[in-house]
């Protein structure tokens, strides 16, 4: 009884190691390998390329604009410590005076970050437009007009 236990143990262990070998070998298969391009590559279907496309010039266009949205942010922060001035040569109530001064370090905080973010964004944008056009550039074309063919690299 002790040997049917201990081989029906040895069994479903055998099974258990089988059906962890079975999963590993489909998620290796399901999983890009690690050589796989996180680009098109070249040849690639040309609405996955239209697609990067757009997403590269999207960030070029939200990029831009965060810059310009930091950049009014920080005009405005810069600004504003003129009218807090005034208000304290004036002597005008102590919590207002406050106030103006929390806007004026929340509208500086904000700005400088929104700056960054947005040139890393346009940065990376533009990083994929000239990836897309250097591509281009340098790929071997076939044109075919009324049965003659021309191939090279224009």
């Amino acid at each position: 009884m002790i040997r049917t236990l201990t081989r029906q143990l040895a069994e479903r262990q055998e099974q258990r190691s089988c059906l962890a070998e079975l999963r590993l070998e489909r998620a290796r298969q399901r999983a890009p390998s690690a050589t796989a391009p996180l680009l098109p590559a070249p040849g690639m279907e040309p609405r996955l390329r239209r697609r990067l496309r757009i997403a590269a010039w999207t960030g070029v266009a939200a990029g831009g604009a965060a810059v310009v949205a930091g950049a009014v942010l920080g005009g405005v922060a810069v600004s504003r410590p003129d009218d807090y001035n005034r208000a304290v040569a004036a002597g005008g109530p102590f919590g207002e005076l406050e106030d103006r001064k929390r806007e004026v370090r929340t509208l500086s905080g904000v700005s400088w970050p929104m700056v960054l973010a947005g040139a890393a964004v346009g940065v990376a944008g533009g990083s994929l437009l000239l990836w897309d056009w250097l591509d281009r550039r340098g790929r071997e074309r076939r044109v075919t007009w009324r049965g003659a063919s021309v191939a090279g690299r224009f």
